[in-house]
């Protein structure tokens, strides 16, 4: 498309320019169309935009971002959302099992996919057990964390 119209211009008399100024012209034009349809217009960063389209995670993933002094665990379930024990991870509160987007998973952080490559159970299993202990709050710190319940999610 882009050299069919660059052949128009360059044939029309009524334009007097180089084929180099056309080629910038349209390079430019391209870019700005480009960029103004892939990029998103929210203020996160580029580089998650990037990682949306070259690495989301699989279904039934064990994700990992850090947080101040720990890394906190979830499960990836499709459609851009993860489940997890939120425990403390909104504050002194203990939490429950929630279904949230993964951007607020990652709240701008680092993205880790921890592989399990001898899983007890298949990825869409281990979504459903996930699924199935949704709004649980039996939350402790030592014996139930957010790492348990992704675990005994994989694994039992």
């Amino acid at each position: 498309m882009l050299h069919n119209l660059f052949n128009i211009i360059q044939n029309n008399k009524n334009y007097n320019t180089s084929n180099m100024e056309i080629s910038e012209f349209l390079t430019r034009q391209y870019l700005d169309k480009f960029l103004t349809e892939s990029l998103p217009t929210e203020t996160t960063p580029i580089t998650n935009a990037v990682n949306k389209y070259v690495s989301l995670p699989k279904l039934g993933d064990h994700i990992i971002t850090p947080k101040t002094g720990y890394f906190h665990h979830g499960i990836y379930v499709g459609n851009e959302t993860v489940i997890h024990y939120s425990g403390l991870a909104n504050g002194l509160h203990s939490g429950p099992i929630e279904e949230i987007s993964l951007y607020n998973f990652l709240q701008n952080k680092k993205l880790q996919i921890k592989p399990h490559p001898r899983r007890a159970f298949s990825r869409e299993v281990s979504v459903d057990r996930a699924r199935s202990r949704l709004s649980e709050k039996e939350y402790n710190l030592i014996w139930n964390n957010c790492e348990h319940f992704v675990y005994w999610c994989i694994y039992n």
